[in-house]
């Protein structure tokens, strides 16, 4: 996928399989980054679409992984 999948303002629909357990990984390559803020935009639709019960994690080799931020039931916040 392209840089704009996970960075800017267009809309792509990604997905996993409706499973227990699933994730994403956004590998910097030789990159690293500094995290301050996020911003997660999804669907609200449906509860297997939205973000509710997540983790969000970081890892310098991809083998050790650092929690930064546990979400539990997070609500729906719509912008409009």
């Amino acid at each position: 996928m392209p840089a704009s999948a996970i960075c800017g303002r267009e809309l792509v629909r990604c997905v996993t399989m409706a499973k227990p357990n699933q994730w994403f990984s956004i590998d910097l390559k030789d990159k690293q980054a500094c995290v301050s803020e996020y911003t997660i935009k999804h669907y609200d639709s449906w509860d297997t679409e939205a973000l509710r019960n997540w983790r969000f994690e970081g890892s310098n080799d991809g083998n050790v992984w650092i929690l930064l931020r546990e979400h539990v039931n997070d609500p729906v916040r719509r912008l409009c």
